[in-house]
């Protein structure tokens, strides 16, 4: 009897201890577990995440590529020193693929360089896309402007006018850029104060009229030549006109001078 109850105490201490080993062993391996399996699944998470940031054409990077083909496209026009260029806001929601070639801008067919434009922006890789990119571009150049109100007939001076820069890409109708080009011209139309002074707004005074006597003058090595002619033409400062030379009746190309007064280049 003694030896029974002794076998039973036995098996009780046996199985007492593989229930703490066993507990023992669950409490080590099952965090562990739990772990890695937490850390596969975040890294998975992550890698998601990551791949559908990269999936997708950055739009800083077309608003660049856009900016940078205008820059070198007023390069080519000899515009750096003034010039302004400013690229439109592209939509957010937009959601191109990524592009693994270089991009590629251009300016659709008959598109200025400047004032409001539209760049084409492209990518020819497996997923080929094209977008436009609205910009600004002002030019800023030497313009004539008015320096006060003036009515129609006025003779053009260095006192009325004077030379401002401006946006050419807000003058539609052409400019003047040095006083030179307006001054002994006369207004065709009154103009305020400050307006730019276009050249069909200007006329040029006749200083030879068809059919009268001119003088021709000529130099060469130092000496000047002056002879009797008759203008073909009527002529302003600075135009050419056809002038008949009245000792050899030759027909020549002179430069009006002044009034009365033509210039022949030999």
């Amino acid at each position: 009897m003694s030896s029974f109850i002794d076998k039973i105490d036995r098996n009780h201490a046996q199985t007492a201890a593989d229930t703490r080993i066993a507990s023992s062993n669950w409490g080590v391996w099952q965090p562990a577990q739990c772990s890695v399996r937490l850390l596969s699944l975040l890294f998975l998470i992550a890698g998601s995440a990551f791949a559908g940031v990269t999936d997708f054409q950055s739009l800083q990077s077309i608003k660049q590529t856009a900016s940078d083909f205008l820059e070198q496209q007023q390069a080519l026009l000899g515009n750096t020193e003034h010039v302004s260029i400013e690229i439109g806001q592209l939509d957010a929601r937009l959601r191109l693929s990524n592009c693994n070639e270089s991009l590629n801008a251009f300016l659709p067919p008959g598109s200025k360089v400047v004032g409001r434009v539209s760049v084409g922006v492209s990518c020819s890789g497996p997923k080929p896309w094209t977008l436009y990119v609205p910009a600004q571009v002002k030019n800023y150049t030497k313009v004539l402007i008015a320096k006060r109100t003036m009515g129609r007939g006025t003779l053009i001076d260095a006192n009325n006018v004077k030379v401002q820069l401006l946006d050419i890409g807000s003058l539609a109708y052409g400019h003047l850029s040095t006083s030179a080009e307006a001054i002994g011209k006369r207004l065709k139309r009154p103009i305020r104060a400050g307006s730019v002074i276009l050249p069909n707004q200007l006329e040029a005074i006749r200083q030879v009229k068809r059919g009268e006597r001119v003088q021709i003058l000529a130099s060469t090595g130092g000496v000047q030549i002056q002879v009797k002619g008759k203008a073909l033409a009527n002529g302003a400062l600075g135009e050419t006109i056809s002038v008949r030379n009245l000792s050899s009746k030759r027909v020549i190309d002179a430069t009006v001078i002044g009034p009365g007064k033509v210039e022949v280049q030999l």
